[in-house]
């Protein structure tokens, strides 16, 4: 991380066409609106790619069943990528309630060490079993939203090489604002491509697997692609 919230809101400003030394619209009054922008465009970010990551080590206490995951670091918590029972190293598995139900109707006063979990609400889970004694660790890998930046010289906590798509994002949403939606598409279009998402399969399929033969006679049908 080696990129500061001025540096890329004047990435964004050169992107627009405003001048980024001395700027006409985005003075020190209203670049907080650019700012958001910028900082919207790391949150979208951070949910569509799960780039940023905090590791939490919560106690397990006896006779517990749900617990609480909180980020700190005044961050955000967006989903949670796995989880693990230490000293065991055990993955947990994902389950919902309706499946445990189906498979094992004393699922909710089941005891002994954990085997799986789901979520109640955002920053709550349930683990399944639960223990009776002490001496064990949740361990959870959870993507987060990281704390809103407010001073343009502290570094953006995002990886540089997702800077050109945070970059692309807050230029698109400024072509919104302006009402120039004939640039829209192109920078949002570039902001998938900087983070390698968003491509259809279907553009990806060659020719011989979507070419139709015998069109007006005997035969039609999709050529077998192998």
């Amino acid at each position: 991380m080696s990129y500061t919230l001025t540096q890329v809101r004047n990435m964004v400003m050169d992107l627009v066409g405003e001048d980024s030394v001395s700027p006409t619209f985005w003075t020190a009054a209203n670049v907080d609106q650019l700012d958001n922008w910028i900082l919207d465009a790391i949150e979208e970010i951070s949910l569509v790619t799960g780039c940023n990551t905090e590791e939490l080590r919560v106690p397990i206490r006896s006779n517990r069943r749900f617990y609480y995951l909180d980020p700190g670091k005044g961050s955000t918590l967006l989903w949670i990528k796995h989880l693990r029972i230490e000293p065991q190293g055990k993955r947990l598995a994902l389950k919902d309630p309706e499946a445990l139900s189906r498979d094992d109707y004393n699922w909710m006063t089941r005891t002994g060490t954990p085997e799986v979990w789901f979520p109640v609400g955002l920053n709550t889970i349930r683990i399944v079993p639960y223990p009776t004694v002490e001496g064990q660790l949740i361990e959870a890998t959870v993507v987060t939203v990281p704390q809103t930046i407010t001073l343009g010289a502290q570094y953006l906590p995002i990886e540089d090489q997702l800077i050109a798509g945070v970059a692309s994002y807050a230029a698109g949403t400024v072509m919104i604002q302006n009402r120039r939606l004939d640039k829209v598409v192109g920078w949002f279009t570039e902001y998938h491509k900087a983070l390698g998402v968003g491509m259809s399969y279907s553009l990806n399929l060659t020719p011989k697997t979507i070419m139709l033969k015998g069109i007006g006679g005997a035969g039609v049908g999709i050529v077998d692609p192998t």
